[in-house]
């Protein structure tokens, strides 16, 4: 199996790069790499990635979605000049969508939910003993979370679904009348 992925600017909604990487395991380091390029520090992105059966197709397909987004005027160079294929049928691939560590985008939010859930409970059991100072540290904790999850519409989600039930439990049991 090989992998085209692509990066999304979530400020315009641009594709401004398309790469490949030849094994699932090879996405974390890929994106590690990435994240230390002048051209990704600083944006927000939306990752995306398609499954090809070959390293053949991905090289293909990369070419292709370079010349169809045309991500050569921002971040790619090589295969600018290769041209899209004229047989593909781009309604066929679906792009999934994927965290910067590689992994797809819900089970990394259940694992970050899960993340926060146990670890609100460790703060729970010093927040006894620290509890002036609690408040601000749930605060910074639920900003730091919603910062990791990523994208506006999925903090949305995540601030009406569990925020309220997360405060509720957490305020109910050491705020007392």
């Amino acid at each position: 199996m090989a992998y085209v992925y692509r990066y999304r600017d979530t400020n315009d909604g641009v594709v401004k790069y398309v790469g490949i990487v030849n094994v699932e395991s090879n996405f974390p380091k890929r994106f590690e790499q990435h994240k230390r390029d002048k051209w990704c520090k600083g944006r927000n992105w939306e990752i995306s990635y398609i499954e090809v059966p070959s390293r053949a197709d991905a090289e293909a397909l990369e070419a292709h979605y370079i010349a169809r987004y045309r991500t050569y005027n921002w971040y790619n160079k090589a295969k600018a000049d290769w041209g899209a294929l004229s047989f593909i049928d781009d309604s066929k691939f679906e792009w999934k969508l994927i965290d910067g560590t590689g992994r797809d985008r819900k089970k990394s939010l259940m694992e970050l939910s899960t993340d926060f859930l146990n670890a609100q409970e460790k703060i729970m059991e010093v927040a006894d003993q620290i509890q002036p100072g609690y408040k601000n540290l749930l605060q910074a904790f639920w900003t730091e979370y919603t910062n990791l999850v990523g994208t506006p519409e999925v903090q949305k989600y995540i601030f009406e679904q569990e925020q309220r039930e997360l405060l509720k439990r957490t305020f109910d049991n050491w705020i007392k009348p």
